[in-house]
C-alpha cells in the first residue's frame, strides 16, 4: 500500500511538472527545454537565497537573490505562458554584461567562483543572440573581461575579498544556478536548432515523397506502403474500369510537332484526373491517348458504376467545352464495364499501381466497340446503375476473343 501510495504521488508530481513543460503537440522541443532549465535555475537560485538567509549572509545578497528568482519567474511565466521567449535575450545579456562583472569586483575576482562562470556566460550570450550578431559579441565579451582583467592587476583595492568561506561557497552556488544552467540552455538550444533544422529538411523531404506516392497511388495503398513498406495483392469482388480514347488520334498526331502533342494531351489529361477524382476513380494508367480509371476499390464506395459513368459523362462535357473554343478537335469513346479484379503494385523502385483480371480485358474491349462522344457500357454496369441514366440498348456486340457481349449507349 505505501509503494502504491508513493507511486501514485510520485506520478502526480510527474504530471504536474509536465503541465509546466507543455505539451508535446503545443510546443517545440526547444521550447520544452527551455521551459525545463528554467525551472531548474528557479530552483537553483532559491535554494542558494535560503541557504544565504540560513548562515545570516550579508541582507544585500539576499534580497538580490531573491529577487533573481523573481525575475526567473517571471521569465518562466512569459516564456510558458505567453509565449515571448525571445524576451530572455535582454535578461542573459544584462547577466553577462553587468552580473558578471559586478560579482567579479564584489567577489575576489579571478580567485572567485566568477572566473569559472565566464565560459558559461559567454557561451550563452553569444548562442542565443541571431548569427549575424556573433562575431561583434565575442570581441566585445573580449574587451570587458579583459578590462576586468586589468582592473584586478592595476587596481587591486578595487576588488572586494570575500568575508568568510561560506559566503564563497554561497555565491559559487548563486553563480552556478545563474550561469551553469543558463550555459545548458544555449547549448540545447544550440543543438535542438541543428537538429531542428535537419528534422525539417528531412520532414519536407519526406512530405514531398508521400506528395508523389499519393499521387500515384491510392491513398489506402499509400498508406500500406508507408507503414510496411510493401502492399500486398488484393481482391474486389465488384469494381467499374472506365477506358477512354481519341478518334483519330494517330492521324492527328501525324499532323502535330511532338512538342504540341504533349502539351495538349497533357492539359486533357490533366483535367481528366480532376474529374475522376471528383467521382472517386482512381486514375490507373495512361499509354498514348488512352486512359484508364477504375472505381470501387474503396469498400465504401457502392456506387462505382455510377461514379465510372458521371466521370465519362463530365469528361465528355469538357472536351466539348474545349472543342469549342480551341483550334483542334477532340472527338472521345469510352467504356465503362464492371466486375471482378485483382489489384497490386508492381516494381520496387519506379512503383506502378495496376489491376488484372478479365474485367480489364472486356472494359478495353467495349471501349473499342463505342463510338465518338458516346459512352459505351455492358449490362453488368448498367444494372449497377438502377434507373440512374437513361440506356439504349445495341444488341449483342462480338469483341475479340470472347463471346458476344449485351452493350449499351447512355443518352
Amino acid at each position: 500500500m505505501s509503494f502504491n501510495l508513493n507511486t501514485n504521488i510520485w506520478k502526480k508530481a510527474l504530471k504536474k511538472f509536465t503541465f509546466l513543460l507543455g505539451a508535446e503537440s503545443n510546443f517545440s522541443l526547444e521550447s520544452r527545454i527551455y521551459f525545463l532549465v528554467l525551472l531548474l535555475t528557479i530552483l537553483t537560485t532559491a535554494v542558494a537565497s535560503t541557504i544565504g538567509f540560513l548562515l545570516s549572509q550579508e541582507f544585500f545578497l539576499i534580497i538580490f537573490g531573491m529577487l533573481c528568482v523573481i525575475a526567473l519567474i517571471y521569465l518562466f511565466y512569459i516564456s510558458r505562458f505567453k509565449g515571448r521567449s525571445r524576451q530572455t535575450i535582454p535578461f542573459f545579456s544584462f547577466l553577462v554584461f553587468i552580473i558578471l562583472p559586478l560579482a567579479w569586483i564584489f567577489n575576489e575576482g579571478s580567485k572567485g567562483p566568477v572566473l569559472a562562470m565566464i565560459p558559461f556566460g559567454s557561451m550563452v550570450i553569444v548562442l542565443i543572440n541571431p548569427a549575424k550578431f556573433r562575431k561583434y559579441l565575442i570581441v566585445l565579451l573580449g574587451a570587458l573581461f579583459g578590462a576586468l582583467f586589468a582592473l584586478e592587476i592595476f587596481f587591486p583595492n578595487a576588488i572586494t575579498a570575500y568575508a568568510s568561506n561560506e559566503d564563497r561557497l554561497i555565491d559559487s552556488i548563486l553563480l552556478i544556478g545563474f550561469l551553469i544552467f543558463p550555459a545548458l540552455i544555449g547549448l540545447n538550444i544550440f543543438i535542438v536548432d541543428n537538429y531542428s533544422k535537419a528534422h525539417a529538411e528531412a520532414e519536407f523531404e519526406r512530405k514531398r515523397s508521400d506528395q508523389l506516392l499519393y499521387n500515384i497511388l491510392p491513398s489506402n495503398v499509400a498508406d500500406e506502403l508507408r507503414i510496411h513498406g510493401k502492399y500486398s495483392p488484393s481482391f474486389h469482388e465488384s469494381v467499374s474500369i472506365l477506358f477512354t480514347d481519341f478518334i483519330g488520334f494517330t492521324k492527328m498526331a501525324e499532323g502535330l510537332s511532338p512538342s504540341t502533342l504533349l502539351l495538349e494531351l497533357d492539359e486533357i489529361f490533366f483535367h481528366f484526373d480532376r474529374i475522376a477524382t471528383a467521382h472517386n476513380l482512381q486514375r490507373i494508367k495512361t499509354i498514348g491517348d488512352a486512359y484508364m480509371a477504375v472505381a470501387g476499390l474503396s469498400s465504401k464506395d457502392t456506387y462505382h458504376a455510377k461514379n465510372a459513368v458521371a466521370c465519362a459523362i463530365d469528361m465528355i462535357h469538357y472536351l466539348d467545352s474545349r472543342n469549342s473554343n480551341g483550334k483542334l478537335v477532340w472527338k472521345m469513346r469510352s467504356g465503362i464495364h464492371s466486375g471482378p479484379v485483382v489489384a497490386g503494385v508492381i516494381g520496387n523502385r519506379n512503383l506502378a499501381f495496376d489491376i488484372w483480371g478479365d474485367t480489364v480485358n472486356i472494359a478495353s474491349r467495349i471501349e473499342s466497340s463505342g463510338e465518338g462522344g458516346k459512352i459505351n457500357v455492358s449490362k453488368v454496369s448498367k444494372e449497377l446503375c438502377g434507373d440512374s441514366y437513361t440506356f439504349v440498348s445495341r444488341g449483342f456486340i462480338e469483341i475479340k476473343n470472347k463471346s458476344a457481349i449485351e452493350m449499351f449507349f447512355i443518352e
